[in-house]
């Protein structure tokens, strides 16, 4: 029990000091990109300033996010009216979920009940003790 606190201690030890340790950070340059370790005192404003993003996305990342433009795209053209048949599809899909639940538990159930009759049918095992 002495050795389980003492290395919980020494775990805690180490974990407060790596932590502290992280906050005396000094900036840390990686490849053409700059990482500013900032006071507490600092304002949003000052940081988001300093951020300089690409003048154009990567291939990559404009297929990844084909899907979701599109999506957004038709939300603000069809307004309420493509809510409703999202909310419809989504609700459509619970549906069918639902019923694929119903469907696996009667089966589990019949497949339950076929094993017992099996069981049943068999008698009981010569081995157990008898009254």
């Amino acid at each position: 029990m002495k050795t389980i606190k003492t290395g919980v201690a020494v775990m805690l030890a180490l974990g407060i000091s790596l932590a502290a340790h992280a906050q005396e950070a000094e900036p840390v340059i990686v490849e053409d990109d700059t990482m500013v370790v900032v006071d507490d005192e600092t304002e949003v404003e000052d940081v988001v300033n300093q951020i300089e993003l690409p003048a154009t996305a990567s291939p990559e990342g404009v297929e990844n996010s084909a899907f979701g433009l599109d999506t957004a795209n038709q939300a603000r053209e069809q307004g309420r009216e493509f809510g409703q048949q999202q909310a419809n599809e989504a609700r459509n899909r619970g549906l069918d979920a639902r019923e694929n639940a119903r469907e696996a538990a009667r089966e589990s159930a019949r497949e339950s009940a076929r094993s017992d009759a099996r069981s049943d049918q068999r008698g009981a095992p010569n081995d157990i003790p008898r009254p």
